[in-house]
């Protein structure tokens, strides 16, 4: 089985020095203080922290994607979930099934999967759908 290594690429708040740079790279008039634009970007990166799924919501037999754009796009299903011995965490083993490194197997801890995936989805038809869940956000 190809084992594939899952990004434990997380997303922290971006830092003031950060939003100024990026400000300053642009060429263009936003009509909008700096502090508002700074408020965005914390209500930005709590509302994509509160839709993360956590290791609970992890299910066998389900599909996960990360939500990302173009080529690096993916679709993994969760083929099983392994409890972990005495003190060490769960186990998943998936399988890719569309986009990037598909078709291929891999493996990892149930807090590494989580972190990977951004929200669940099913195929309807010939196309992916994203499960809505209410975020408690509205």
């Amino acid at each position: 089985m190809k084992q594939e290594q899952l990004s434990t690429e997380s997303y922290e708040a971006i830092s003031h020095e950060d939003f100024v740079y990026a400000l300053s790279e642009i060429n263009s008039y936003i009509d909008v203080s700096e502090n508002d634009l700074l408020r965005i970007s914390e209500l930005a990166t709590r509302s994509r922290q509160n839709r993360r799924l956590s290791p609970d919501d992890l299910m066998s037999g389900h599909y996960y994607s990360h939500g990302k754009p173009g080529d690096a796009w993916s679709i993994r299903r969760i083929i099983d979930i392994s409890p972990g011995e005495a003190g060490h965490e769960d186990g998943i083993i998936y399988r890719i099934v569309e986009g990037e490194g598909a078709p291929s197997n891999g493996s990892a801890t149930c807090t590494e999967f989580a972190r990977w995936c951004r929200y669940e989805v099913f195929r309807e038809g010939d196309n992916w759908r994203r499960v809505e869940v209410n975020s408690g956000l509205d």
